[in-house]
């Protein structure tokens, strides 16, 4: 799960090496876990796009099991393609983007490993290259230079002192 300043949310669900056949449902709900001073959930569903023109059980005089909706505010993309829904922007076609800052070896997560490969390239290390998705994915200043202050934002990153999305802003 992944969050942005925005307080979007994105899920990623994967079934390496599974194959099904027929039809397959899946039903999820999202949910605060975090409360604020007062006990209370801290969530507020009316801003978020993709419960917009959704409706609560209470909201339609009808059981829970009787309140699921259709939305195409959510989107659902598969290996990167996109295969249903309406993103916040509008568009309904398209793919997910390879970007990652952080990213820098290019393996789907942002590791120590990343700011040493990145300290490396940035030192001229002659055994270490980038591949240009990686050279993208290292410019988390995103001022189009590879810098130590990219490497910065990487450390500040996995020690928890910003998001994941406050990299290449």
């Amino acid at each position: 799960m992944q969050y942005n300043d925005a307080g979007d949310c994105y899920i990623e669900l994967v079934w390496p090496d599974y194959q099904f056949y027929g039809t397959m449902q899946f039903q999820f709900a999202l949910m605060a876990t975090t409360q604020n001073d007062a006990y209370t959930f801290i969530w507020d569903p009316t801003d978020d796009y993709s419960r917009i023109p959704l409706h609560t059980a209470d909201e339609l005089g009808v059981p829970l099991n009787e309140a699921p909706e259709l939305t195409e505010t959510i989107t659902m993309y598969v290996e990167g393609e996109h295969v249903w829904g309406v993103a916040p922007n509008g568009s309904d076609s398209g793919t997910v983007s390879d970007m990652t800052y952080g990213d820098v070896d290019c393996n789907g997560s942002i590791t120590i490993a990343d700011a040493v490969l990145l300290s490396r390239f940035i030192a001229e290390d002659t055994n270490v290259t980038l591949t240009d998705q990686g050279r993208e994915n290292a410019d988390c200043v995103n001022d189009d230079v590879i810098l130590y202050s990219d490497i910065q934002m990487v450390l500040r990153y996995l020690s928890n002192q910003i998001l994941q999305d406050e990299l290449g802003k």
